[in-house]
């Protein structure tokens, strides 16, 4: 890391008004705002006529009309180039507990120099907070999931669904790969909107071992099998954490934890070291883990994310954050959806 970045470390915040920035078109993938009614000339001529005297062909230019301008957005969004930068896009940061304001389950995505993204988990509505952020899903050719349990992925439905009606706009093909611990956990969400379409592009990779799993020579992604989920009758895991590694300028390296029963089940990627943590919350006390990580892998995590927040952490979060950074001894990032993070 170059010197001028040491206070920021690797990880800095980048402006993003969630969904409100822009004018209504994309602004690279800043977000999208709905458009206020703004009405062009044919549509105040037919307003002001009788409406004997309006014709079907003048409603149908208008809305056609319309209807081009609407969907040029998400147009956009599929052949925006990127900025050259890797990102960290939070989506949803919320644990899977009782419904928090604001906070949608987990689900973040890595978007790539040129705008591809990864996806990893798939809590509810993160289909769409994507593409109200700018993004389009059909970038994303591959989705890691930690564990079948809803909160991870029971936005897997609405992601195909929207993933459906992007191909139908952008004429763009919709084809990803679920990498997943368990294949019918796929299916369910497949069955839910799959009624007269095709979705034979959706693919599962079962996640049954500890290695690498993915690498397309940009990145690459490793799973760790851990004890959140009991595992199988055969002795496989069904729940796993990733490492990310970013294998060119800059070479970083990420860890997401997705749900742990204990820190300890991460020490063979902890033992290593990382760039960045992203360690759940919904299981384990901000400050309870700044202490483990301190006194059993000290200097191993150069910056700390807190994500997947337990109710009580985000809505308290002017006591909880500055309560851990006491025990962390620096900063730290918690999560907060539609939070942009700059690698």
């Amino acid at each position: 890391m170059k010197k001028r970045e040491s206070r920021r470390g690797f990880i800095k915040k980048t402006a993003l008004l969630s969904a409100v920035v822009g004018s209504g078109a994309l602004n690279g993938c800043a977000g999208v705002k709905p458009e206020e009614p703004k009405l062009d000339g044919a549509s105040k001529k037919i307003l002001e006529k009788p409406v004997g005297e309006i014709t079907e062909k003048e409603i149908k230019d208008v809305r056609k009309a319309f209807s081009k301008k609407y969907y040029s957005q998400f147009k956009k969004a599929y052949d925006y180039k990127g900025d050259g930068k890797w990102k960290i896009k939070i989506l949803g940061s919320c644990a899977g507990s009782e419904p928090s304001e604001n906070h949608m389950f987990t689900s973040w995505v890595l978007e790539k120099p040129n705008g591809d993204l990864v996806w990893f988990d798939c809590g509810e509505c993160c289909a769409q907070t994507a593409t109200l952020m700018g993004m389009n899903i059909l970038r994303a050719k591959h989705m890691f999931i930690s564990h079948p349990h809803s909160d991870h992925i029971g936005g897997l439905g609405g992601f195909i669904h929207t993933g459906w009606a992007m191909h139908r706009i952008t004429k763009k093909p919709f084809d990803f790969t679920v990498h997943v611990s368990t294949e019918k956990s796929v299916k369910g969400g497949m069955w839910l909107v799959s009624s007269g379409r095709d979705l034979k592009n959706v693919k599962v990779d079962v996640v049954d071992k500890d290695g690498e799993i993915y690498n397309d020579g940009e990145l690459s992604v490793e799973a760790l099998g851990n004890l959140h989920m009991p595992k199988t009758k055969d002795g496989k895991h069904v729940s796993y954490s990733y490492r990310i590694k970013l294998l060119k300028d800059p070479k970083k390296t990420i860890i997401f934890t997705g749900d742990i029963r204990a820190l300890d089940e991460l020490a063979p990627f902890l033992n290593d070291g990382c760039d960045l943590l992203m360690m759940e919350n919904g299981h384990h006390y901000p400050n309870v883990v700044c202490k483990n990580l301190n006194e059993k892998y000290p200097g191993k995590v150069k910056e700390l994310m807190i994500m997947h927040l337990r109710p009580g952490s985000i809505h308290n979060r002017e006591f909880e954050k500055p309560l851990a950074e006491k025990y962390w001894g620096k900063p730290i990032i918690f999560a907060d959806d539609r939070m942009v993070l700059e690698v």
